[in-house]
């Protein structure tokens, strides 16, 4: 499960505690964990260029089904973009403009506007930028293998993780 689980207004529980007390209330979903979590991102900076897995890569890697993500924008600062899949042509392209950070070159960027639902599936590169508010409906799955956060560090100081390899393995060429 993931670790953004969602609070359920009106009760004390989060919406992963509320699905396992009270299944009944989910109709015919028969997954283990609570199988979605939705929140609002208002990004501030640019978020991580990263990928996420599919089930099959997740549960062999990562021990978790994979987090296929839907957006809905809901309002854009003018020049905002996201990052949307790249411009490699093969594997081997690909590899080497990541591990030399030619990221202008290799990422393809889209210009979202105010409204529009964009689906991100498993497996394409992606990163939403600076100026941008939306609403995330995914999986409850913490599989977020980033590769490349801007040398940002975390509230004690150290980078955050990056999974290249990882990416590299997820990504389509």
């Amino acid at each position: 499960a993931g670790n953004e689980d969602n609070g359920v207004v009106g009760s004390n529980l989060s919406l992963s505690q509320l699905y396992k007390a009270h299944r009944e209330l989910f109709g015919n979903i028969t997954n283990e964990i609570c199988p979605i979590k939705d929140m609002i991102v208002d990004t501030k900076q640019q978020v991580s260029i990263q990928c996420h897995p599919d089930d099959e890569y997740g549960m062999k890697h990562d021990n978790s089904l994979g987090k296929p993500e839907r957006l809905l924008i809901i309002s854009v600062e003018p020049g905002s973009k996201m990052e949307f899949g790249h411009n490699a042509k093969n594997k081997e392209e690909l590899r080497k403009m990541v591990y030399s950070g030619e990221w202008d070159k290799l990422l393809r960027y889209e210009y979202p506007k105010e409204g529009d639902f964009i689906y991100v599936p498993s497996g394409i590169m992606h990163a939403v930028g600076k100026g941008i508010v939306l609403f995330e409906v995914s999986r409850n799955a913490d599989l977020t293998h980033r590769l490349d956060d801007y040398d940002r560090v975390d509230k004690n100081g150290n980078k955050r993780q990056l999974n290249i390899e990882k990416s590299l393995d997820i990504l389509e060429a």
